[in-house]
């Protein structure tokens, strides 16, 4: 990865210096992150079952192993795919806020293939972003890179495979 100075002096790690707006996004993002650090506890209860606890806000998130869990709350597979398809979405808001562009309804469906060899790990994550609006070809481009600077992104391995389509409203006919 190769660090770029962004225009308060913050280096940003995203690796896409060619998208409209990553100096913008990013001094954005970075100047968040630093002065909002939180904290996660994580505690396991039993039975393959961890709560994991937010503070200061006590919002709190259960987790279960998938193989040997009851399956009656998230699994870390899940997690991993509902960190990366809400940081894009997020991502995408933040944009399209700063654009002016209406993105209610938006929703994001995501599906996972986890495989057990050579190790276990979750092989695919597949994004389908269906966004009921129209957009002009530049403002889905904005939309798209946005989705691309997803900070989340850059930390997932090579060994998982992501993929994201997006699906926009048709043209109303003139």
């Amino acid at each position: 990865q190769t660090s770029y100075r962004l225009r308060h002096g913050r280096a940003c790690n995203c690796g896409y210096p060619e998208l409209p707006g990553f100096s913008d996004w990013c001094t954005f993002h970075m100047s968040n992150l630093e002065s909002r650090m939180s904290t996660v506890k994580l505690t396991y209860d039993s039975d393959h079952h961890v709560t994991a606890i937010k503070e200061p806000q006590h919002k709190i998130v259960s987790v279960d192993c998938p193989y040997t869990g009851d399956g009656a709350e998230f699994s870390p597979a899940n997690l991993l795919s509902i960190s990366l398809g809400s940081c894009m979405l997020l991502s995408i808001g933040t944009v399209a806020e700063r654009a002016k562009l209406d993105l209610s309804g938006t929703t994001v469906s995501v599906r996972f293939k986890e495989v057990a060899k050579p190790f276990p790990h979750v092989a695919a994550i597949r994004y389908v972003i269906d966004i009921p609006h129209h957009f002009s070809a530049v403002d889905k481009r904005r939309i798209e890179n946005a989705a691309e600077l997803c900070p989340i992104k850059t930390n997932i391995g090579d060994n998982t495979e992501i993929s994201v389509r997006f699906k926009y409203a048709e043209a109303e006919a003139a």
